[in-house]
């Protein structure tokens, strides 16, 4: 028998996902290509990693017996715990824009117009630096009420913002 836990490939819970944001940050922040498409990919995993968490935490928190609040029936996650742990992880409201642009191709509900995305082209010309425009590599962004921000910078906050929630409310991979 199959159950819901076999189609995840062995990740048994949120600590996992957290070590899979971490591994698809590193890959992000190491790859140094020309090839914008291979680097939308990479940003692409980061950003539902980053977002899926708010499913698999919530999930974890219900197996525990820590989460009594009821689902929305629209996504099976109450909104009043979204709300939260939006407090708590404050660059969700950019991750989940990304992943749900990346998951549904576009947002149509909760769309903040303010939050998009661009890959820029290798400019292999360019200096060797971090400047915007100047990228000697393809170099991924996310842009919020027009502040072009890295991509891996905006998944290196979720990352802390992440594990500093784990440890606030002992989310403990020996307890999966």
């Amino acid at each position: 028998m199959v159950s819901n836990r076999d189609k995840t490939f062995q990740l048994q819970g949120p600590s996992d996902l957290l070590l899979k944001l971490a591994y698809d940050l590193s890959r992000l922040r190491g790859l140094h290509t020309t090839n914008a498409r291979m680097l939308a990919f990479v940003a692409f995993d980061c950003a539902v990693d980053a977002w899926s968490l708010v499913d698999w935490v919530w999930e974890w928190l219900i197996a525990q017996g820590r989460e009594p609040q009821p689902p929305d029936p629209s996504t099976g996650v109450p909104k009043a715990f979204i709300c939260s742990i939006q407090n708590a992880v404050p660059v969700l409201r950019i991750c989940r824009q990304l992943a749900t642009g990346a998951k549904h191709f576009q947002v149509r509900r909760n769309n903040r117009e303010e939050v998009a995305t661009f890959v820029e082209e290798a400019r292999p010309d360019a200096p060797d630096n971090l400047f915007f425009g100047h990228m000697r590599y393809a170099s991924a962004w996310v842009l919020e009420d027009d502040e072009a921000t890295l991509a891996y910078r905006i998944f290196d906050r979720a990352l802390m913002q992440w594990s500093a929630y784990f440890e606030a409310n002992k989310i403990d991979p020996r307890d999966e």
